[in-house]
């Protein structure tokens, strides 16, 4: 895959998160540093980051910003990676990419 291709399919896919997350009532900054990432918040002015990057072959990665709340934030992302019809779902903690687990826990 081409390079802008994987850009436009990051872009593509923060947008659906951004306009989702919205219709849901959580406030979501507009995509102005970078169109790959989104800042959402579900309680006052929270904001936590998620920011994709294709990986190749069809995979992308969701990197989760630091935030406090990573546990509630990683659900929340992997109940919508689900409904979007994701597959193989991994979740790395460690910065091992070779310890993965199904689940953010």
């Amino acid at each position: 895959m081409a390079e802008g291709t994987s850009l436009v399919a990051s872009v593509r896919i923060a947008s659906e998160l951004r306009a989702d997350m919205r219709a849901k009532g959580n406030k979501v900054l507009p995509a102005m540093l970078g169109k790959q990432s989104v800042w959402v918040s579900w309680f006052q002015n929270h904001f936590h980051r998620v920011r994709f990057a294709d990986a190749g072959q069809g995979q992308f990665v969701a990197r989760l910003g630091p935030t406090r709340a990573i546990q509630g934030f990683a659900w929340l992302m992997h109940d919508w990676l689900t409904a979007k019809g994701a597959v193989n779902i991994r979740w790395e903690v460690t910065g091992d990419p070779i310890s993965t687990s199904r689940t953010p826990m």
